[in-house]
Parts: structure tokens; sequence; C-alpha cells
């Protein structure tokens, strides 16, 4: 069985965080280490120019969010991509 591959999303704009993370787990070839590349909303408008027919939020974890706001940085598991399907 693969071992589980973990991924550490610091604040974009936290760099001794990142490099401090990045160091200490170097050596992990189960972890990966990023920095937050969002940027904020994408609709800066209020208005909205149709119907939103998402039934939820794209990134998944909304919650992390919060955490990255108030530690710095939140892990997460990644999820394995399906296998192909056999033609």
């Amino acid at each position: 069985m693969p071992q589980q591959q973990l991924l550490i999303v610091v604040e974009r704009f936290d760099l001794t965080l990142y490099d401090t993370l990045r160091e200490k787990y170097a050596g992990v070839e189960s972890l990966t280490v990023i920095r937050d590349r969002r940027r904020g909303r994408r609709r800066r408008r209020p208005q909205m120019r149709y119907v939103d027919r998402r039934q939820a939020d794209r990134r998944g974890q909304p919650e992390m969010d919060g955490e990255l706001r108030s530690v710095g940085f939140f892990t997460t598991a990644l999820r394995e991509e399906p296998a192909p399907l056999a033609s």
C-alpha cells in the first residue's frame, strides 16, 4: 500500500514560515510544502450576472481558509488520482 501523501499550504506572504517548514521536512518524500497561490475572490463586483449552479465551494474545505489565516498554514492529505480506464 502506498504511503499517504501530505501537503502543507503556507500563507502566501509568510516566507519565513515557508522556508522553515521546507527545511524541516526536506527529507520527507511523502510531504510537500507549498505557498498559497490564491489572490482572493474572483468575483469582485457584488452583482451576479447569472445564477451560480455550483453545489459547493470548489476549494472543497473552506474551513482551512480560517486555519490558514489564524495559524499561517494548514495540512491536508492529497487525494489519490483514479486509475485510468482501460480502453
